[in-house]
């Protein structure tokens, strides 16, 4: 089930979609795969597609109706093929198939039918994507002082909780229990729809943690207990540099932003909106993530509508050339050098990437 939070009549309301992503199958011996599956009760059926090499390929259609099992199936099927198999569609985050499927984007205004919350029908009528009216959405900026730096451990104790830029108070021996407790009645009331925060990849785990520790019954999320627990994070490399990011926390019902983000900070909220919007991709994720992963969903998007399957682990090794060949192919950009000087009525396109274009 897909879950969908419709701005109605001045408010928020939920409502439940019934929806089971396609994943296709390409490899030798298609029947026999078809009937291996059929004898699990899985149900394949026989298709032909179009790559986006242009290719028409006879694939296996399975709709899957339990997400959670997608990743068991993929691994099932790999294995029964001896890891010699073709699979389509079968990385695309559920929500993220959803709105390709519908058509849909984060914020568009849409026409539906429901039947005691359970949507029958919905259909895309923002006609203008440039032009658009955001709903009046409850924003809470939320930001922590703690005894320690977080990055040392989560057993410090709380210092300040800074909400819309007023600190929380708190006095003798028992204020971080009354701050947090104040923290948990003011979150209640205001009982935002966007939850800023600065390094809330960190702040947030540990906010529960402190909660949970003086049992104060608490979610961040709107629907349903959260499990917000910190995760770890990775290390890439990027520019030069090794950086580290933790992993995402992505709240239900709420939207949570971390305003240290390279896009929030390049953008801010409503630039963060238009590119979620603009990118078919939920606000969240791209909140959390670089315009080239906004762009690399466009892209899985325009092949989906065209009509094209989408392939699995979509890093694929770009095959040889001979050096004519590169040399016609790519020839990369055209940089000029600067003329050494003073220069006036000077523009500078794309700042913040320090590639003029």
């Amino acid at each position: 089930q897909i879950v969908l939070w419709l701005w109605i009549n001045g408010g928020l309301q939920k409502f439940v979609d019934t929806f089971a992503p396609k994943v296709y199958v390409h490899c030798n011996y298609l029947l026999n795969l078809q009937q291996t599956l059929a004898s699990f009760k899985i149900n394949a059926i026989l298709k032909e597609k179009r790559l986006f090499t242009g290719e028409s390929v006879h694939v296996l259609e399975i709709s899957v109706y339990d997400v959670l099992s997608l990743r068991k199936l993929i691994k099932d099927i790999e294995r029964e093929k001896g890891f010699d198999v073709d699979l389509y569609n079968a990385d695309i985050p559920a929500e993220q198939y959803y709105l390709f499927d519908k058509c849909l984007f984060p914020f568009c205004e849409v026409e539906f039918y429901h039947d005691k919350g359970n949507v029958l029908a919905i259909k895309n009528i923002d006609v203008n994507e440039f032009e658009y009216t955001l709903p009046p959405l409850k924003v809470l900026e939320l930001d922590i002082e703690a005894d320690q730096p977080l990055e040392k451990g989560f057993l410090t104790g709380i210092q300040n909780i800074v909400i819309d830029g007023s600190a929380l108070a708190g006095k003798g021996p028992g204020k971080e229990h009354s701050i947090l407790s104040s923290f948990r009645e003011r979150f209640l009331a205001i009982d935002p729809d966007i939850v800023l925060t600065h390094h809330g990849n960190l702040t947030l785990p540990y906010l529960k943690g402190r909660l949970q520790y003086y049992g104060l019954d608490f979610s961040f999320s709107r629907i349903d207990p959260d499990n917000i627990s910190y995760r770890g994070g990775k290390s890439y490399f990027s520019y030069g540099k090794v950086l580290y990011k933790d992993y995402p926390v992505f709240l239900r019902g709420r939207l949570h932003l971390d305003k240290d983000a390279f896009l929030f900070r390049e953008a801010g909220l409503y630039g963060v909106i238009e590119l979620a919007r603009a990118c078919r991709m939920p606000v969240q994720k791209i909140g959390m993530r670089s315009p080239g992963s906004g762009i690399s969903n466009l892209q899985c998007y325009q092949a989906f509508k065209d009509g094209c399957l989408i392939p699995y682990k979509k890093n694929l090794v770009e095959s040889f050339k001979t050096a004519l060949q590169l040399f016609e192919a790519d020839r990369g950009g055209i940089i000029y050098e600067p003329i050494t000087g003073f220069h006036e009525n000077v523009a500078e396109l794309d700042f913040a990437s320090m590639y003029p274009s």
